[in-house]
């Protein structure tokens, strides 16, 4: 039998300033705060795990916090917006609680039969909360500001912006182990697993739309769930198979990951084993997919083979200018890439605080 993800494991997305980012997802909408490291591609920024009350795989946004990096722009080929789960009839109490603290409420339609409200977090990050008959009954953080009655589930679903809906919705199907649910107007919903929240994805079709730009406020990957080290290694060798390129097994400590380029239409994505909490700290698998529509921190180093042995093989003085302009740029953003991280660095030495509503509520969304 093919190997098949479960459904979702954790969505990433870069923020700004990390005491808001805390603030606003554990002080204002009550989501615990299980795990605080760092990044491991660069381990001078933080790196914090939100979920329920033991973190399990299907609760958890993490967050890369980058102050003072530039704001991302909404478009095709990323995840354009994060569902969460909350229980039916929650919808009331959390557009009261929005207006409370001054906070605009989207208006969503109705769809797949479920209301909705939407709403912007301090980065720009659009967040839908989506009542559902199918919410946990269980995992709710015990010391949460939410009362439990209303307080998030978990993650319902990702929408997914795209120009063209059949790369993507092939990569899901055949490779993944995602099944079609339905289509309404431009959106085409595909579950797996079980199915219900945590374990469904939308394609948003947005023909016209231009191309995203990662940055504060963008999803860095999706993480989706495998069963056990076999199943990672058997989706690493379908994607293989399709020709798409990816990583060996790489250990990070507290779990283990394949990293590999989506397709040029979709945004990054990424998977992980299933029933493994973070407050357990055993190691999980994960699969990491990365899309055309992000970049990662740039080090000029790995291309000084390429630099050096192109300028000795450049002949003409105008090839060797533009060597020397290329040179100038990488080594450009190498540095600026080098300062960011000192700020980060320096943001370790001031411990954050566990504040509750407050430090970002002058945010009007």
């Amino acid at each position: 039998m093919a190997p098949t993800t479960l459904g979702i494991h954790h969505i990433t997305a870069i923020a700004g300033d990390p005491q808001r980012n805390l603030d606003f997802y554990s002080g204002f909408l009550g989501l615990r705060l299980v795990k605080r490291t760092v990044n491991f591609d660069d381990p001078g920024t933080y790196h914090f795990y939100f979920g329920d009350e033991i973190g399990r795989p299907g609760s958890l946004m993490t967050f890369f916090p980058w102050a003072g990096a530039f704001r991302g722009r909404m478009g095709s080929g990323e995840v354009g917006v994060v569902s969460l789960t909350v229980p039916a009839g929650a919808l009331d109490f959390w557009r009261d609680r929005l207006a409370q603290h001054k906070l605009r409420v989207l208006e969503v339609p109705a769809r797949f039969g479920e209301q909705a409200i939407g709403l912007v977090d301090p980065d720009g990050l659009r967040l839908e909360l989506i009542a559902s008959n199918r919410a946990p009954s269980t995992g709710v953080w015990s010391d949460s500001i939410v009362p439990a009655q209303y307080a998030i589930r978990g993650i319902h679903s990702a929408t997914l912006t795209l120009t063209s809906a059949d790369p993507t919705a092939d990569l899901l199907t055949e490779a993944l182990g995602f099944r079609p649910l339905g289509a309404e107007d431009n959106r085409h919903r595909f579950e797996a697993g079980a199915g219900g929240p945590g374990a469904m994805v939308d394609l948003r079709i947005e023909p016209d739309a231009s191309h995203a730009v990662n940055g504060v406020g963008s999803v860095h990957h999706i993480a989706w769930r495998a069963t056990g080290e076999a199943e990672q290694l058997g989706l690493r060798e379908i994607l293989l198979r399709r020709g798409v390129p990816a990583t060996p097994v790489i250990d990070r400590q507290y779990f283990r990951s394949i990293y590999s380029p989506a397709s040029h239409s979709g945004p990054r994505f990424c998977s992980s084993t299933s029933g493994i909490s973070l407050i357990s700290r055993k190691k999980k698998r994960t699969f990491h997919f990365f899309g055309i529509s992000g970049s990662q921190r740039f080090s000029p180093f790995s291309h000084l083979f390429f630099i050096g042995s192109s300028l000795a093989r450049a002949r003409c003085g105008r090839a060797r200018r533009w060597l020397r302009r290329c040179i100038f740029i990488w080594f450009t953003r190498w540095f600026v890439s080098r300062i960011r991280t000192a700020e980060c660095l320096v943001w370790f030495q001031q411990p954050l605080r566990f504040r509750r509503c407050s430090g970002w509520s002058h945010y009007s969304g």
